[in-house]
């Protein structure tokens, strides 16, 4: 029993041994990474800084700004004004900071203000609102060892996951399903442009039979059917909008164009 016991505990010994040393090896990648995009961003900054009478853009944000470099929206908005050939030169600064929220943003501002001088600010901020900030918040009420913890990457990295799946999980399926029913909908519009009306109707059957009241889809379905000009189908379906909805101007609007086409 003795020597089973001393392997059980070396086992275990082993076990948190090796998590340590996981968290340790997360955490300095971590860290590594942030201080390479931090560089990589803040030299773009420079060179853009050193642009001599240029118009000065600072754009200010969470990750929807900071990620993806020159790709970013700030790196291809520099690029977008300066190729328009209008007589200015434009330099935009991407201040942009992964997980941040609006409160760290505005608290930062005087200080990217009086450091980059700007004409310009433009900020795009709010998705980390709501659930604190998750890279930098106030911790003055907790002792050295919390402190040190939230201080962490690797900490800040499980509580994003674990925010988001509770984010997730009070989503709920009607949530849920209006994300999938909007994302249906914008594949609609890409088949439009196309004029690819069976995948149209193919979807907007999808997205009735999730919600056999979504008005927009029978609408819609209505537009697809007079477009193929298969008008029985296309005068039944619209009708059925009007009954959810009597008021719905659209539906009137094409219900007419078919029988005038008829």
């Amino acid at each position: 029993m003795a020597i089973q016991k001393k392997i059980l505990k070396q086992k275990v010994s082993l076990i948190l041994f090796g998590i340590i040393i996981f968290f340790i090896i997360l955490e300095t990648g971590l860290w590594v990474g942030r201080f390479v995009c931090v560089s990589v961003q803040e030299h773009r900054n420079i060179i853009s800084i050193k642009k001599k009478g240029a118009y000065r853009i600072l754009c200010l944000g969470e990750s929807t700004t900071a990620v993806r470099g020159s790709n970013s929206y700030p790196g291809q908005l520099e690029q977008i004004l300066n190729q328009a050939n209008i007589g200015i030169e434009f330099s935009v600064i991407n201040k942009g900071m992964i997980g941040i929220g609006t409160g760290t943003i505005v608290k930062q501002l005087e200080d990217n203000l009086n450091i980059y001088n700007p004409d310009m600010v433009i900020t795009m901020m709010g998705i980390n609102d709501g659930r604190e900030d998750i890279m930098s918040y106030d911790d003055s009420n907790y002792c050295t060892a919390l402190k040190f913890v939230r201080r962490l990457k690797t900490y800040k990295l499980l509580r994003l996951i674990w925010l988001h799946g509770i984010a997730k999980a009070e989503a709920g399926d009607e949530e849920l399903q209006e994300l999938v029913m909007k994302r249906h909908f914008d594949e609609v519009k890409v088949y439009k442009s196309q004029k690819n009306y069976e995948k149209i109707e193919e979807i907007l059957k999808k997205i009735l039979q999730m919600d056999s009241k979504k008005i927009d889809a029978w609408s819609q379905l209505g537009w697809c059917y007079r477009e193929q000009k298969r008008y029985e189908e296309a005068e039944k379906t619209l009708k059925k909008a009007l009954v959810i909805n009597p008021d719905r101007a659209d539906s009137y609007i094409q219900l007419g164009w078919c029988y005038h086409e008829q």
